[in-house]
């Protein structure tokens, strides 16, 4: 039950210490309507604000999972479990984030642990009795195999290490913050749109109008229309051409032809969608003017910056 309670806390803790699990958050999510995000997902935008703090819960499983290693540790290292997964546990049922049994199960297997010492626990916390060393015979009378025993068990513990560390770091690199950021990389809104060389006023009412679009995944952008629905397109980008092949995933037949400009934060399209010419004109909103990303460390706050 240890060693695999331990096991857990390595395959989870490395996702938070390398920030796959909970990375930046994302264009597409600092754009949202606030009310419209959901439980879960405000949730993982707490989280992945503060780097600092979600490496903070990762390196707490690390903790737990190396202290459950070793029966000299494992009281303190159930003790240190239970109160990071009922933490996960309370967060998944406020929440409405799955996995809800599952954690269950791991905070029962944190709780039994370190309850196999609840005599001398609750002796130390509520009594004055004298309360004796806990005595943690050898396995083996011979001291080859006790030696052979503690080696091969470092040799498991590094195992695990190594292939939960080795994972995370291997997906980081597909889809984690360090991925190199596209070519014009950004979030834009749209600020004028024509359609056969007639103009298309930007109306709220209208559903199906393009009102910003996001470059935030290589080959892929993201838009976002009037009514805030939004599509993923396919894009094949020709940065010495300047053009730009637009697919909608679910519709094959569904293509734009943009040639591109870039120039001091304006970025205008000429091209044609299913017969139709198109000219839109589109501005890169300043990122820094997002306060979620870019409020800094401060040690002392004259007064709340609760914004």
């Amino acid at each position: 039950m240890a060693y695999f309670l331990a096991l857990t806390m390595f395959l989870y803790s490395f996702y938070k210490v390398i920030l796959l699990q909970f990375s930046t958050p994302s264009l597409g999510r600092l754009v949202q309507p606030y009310g419209h995000s959901s439980p879960m997902g405000i949730t993982w935008t707490f989280m992945g604000a503060s780097e600092a703090y979600t490496m903070f819960f990762g390196y707490a499983e690390v903790t737990a999972g190396v202290l459950l290693a070793f029966r000299r540790t494992q009281t303190l290292g159930g003790f240190v479990a239970f109160g990071v997964m009922l933490n996960v546990f309370m967060m998944n049922m406020c929440y409405d984030i799955p996995v809800k049994t599952y954690y269950f199960h791991l905070l029962l297997f944190a709780f039994f642990i370190f309850m196999q010492d609840w005599k001398r626990l609750f002796a130390v916390f509520f009594s004055k009795a004298t309360i004796t060393a806990r005595s943690f015979p050898a396995y083996f009378k011979d001291q080859r195999f006790i030696i052979a025993a503690f080696v091969l068990k470092i040799v498991i513990l590094g195992h695990f290490l190594y292939a939960s560390s080795g994972d995370t770091i291997e997906k980081s690199e597909i889809r984690g913050s360090s991925v190199p950021k596209p070519p014009m990389y950004g979030v834009y809104e749209i600020q004028y749109h024509k359609k056969n060389k007639d103009s298309i006023p930007m109306l709220v009412t209208n559903d199906i109008l393009w009102r910003r679009i996001i470059f935030q995944r290589k080959n892929f952008f993201s838009v976002y229309r009037m009514n805030s629905t939004s599509t993923w397109l396919a894009m094949k980008l020709n940065t010495v051409a300047k053009t730009m092949e637009v697919k909608n995933r679910r519709d094959t037949t569904d293509i734009y032809n943009f040639k591109y400009t870039l120039k001091d934060n304006i970025l205008t399209l000429n091209g044609t969608h299913l017969g139709d010419t198109l000219y839109i004109k589109v501005k890169q909103y300043d990122l820094k003017k997002i306060k979620l990303i870019n409020r800094d460390f401060s040690w002392i706050n004259e007064y709340p910056y609760n914004r």
